[in-house]
């Protein structure tokens, strides 16, 4: 599913905190992973 506005923007904060990590949907992800 899409994320609402505020998930999205919660996940692009996620990801410039924590590189290693990327937020998908509702659960977070290795990348590669």
């Amino acid at each position: 599913r899409y994320g609402t506005t505020v998930e999205v923007l919660l996940s692009l904060n996620t990801y410039i905190e924590n590189p290693d990590l990327i937020l998908v949907g509702d659960k977070i992800v290795l990348p590669g992973g």
